[in-house]
């Protein structure tokens, strides 16, 4: 099962990039991998590139893993997500997005890596909403 991990950091963000077969068990290891590098950084909003080839997980699947790594995601400010696969079901991503949603994560699901920025740098309707996150340093 091949998956690849990387981090750069942004002035005010952490970007951090999985790819390799798309399953289950790597999402789990990319969402944990994430809030592990988020932590080293002293970072809590992330731009997270999704570049994992396969077709897209089923809705349990999805479920499950974002399940069991929302505890974590819930401590983050604010998570800009773009999922870079053109197969993978936009239905899917919407699905994942309320589902993180509404386990308390505040994350958006992006078309583009430039959008996904953009609502990084220009601040998210997600974080005018919730005065009380903490801001990156």
């Amino acid at each position: 099962m091949r998956y690849e991990f990387t981090v750069e950091q942004a002035p005010t963000y952490l970007h951090v990039k999985g790819s390799g077969d798309h399953t289950a068990d790597n999402m789990q290891r990319f969402l944990r991998d994430a809030y592990q590098a988020a932590l080293e950084n002293d970072r809590d909003r992330l731009l997270m590139e999704l570049d994992f080839a396969g077709p897209s997980l089923n809705l349990g699947s999805i479920y499950k893993v974002i399940s069991e790594r929302s505890s974590d995601g819930s401590l983050l400010g604010y998570i800009a997500c773009v999922d870079m696969n053109p197969e993978h079901s936009h239905e899917q991503a919407e699905f994942a997005e309320l589902a993180a949603n509404t386990m308390g994560v505040r994350v958006r699901f992006f078309p583009s890596l430039a959008e996904a920025r953009r609502s990084l740098e220009l601040g998210s309707p997600m974080l005018e909403r919730s005065p009380h996150l903490r801001s990156t340093r």
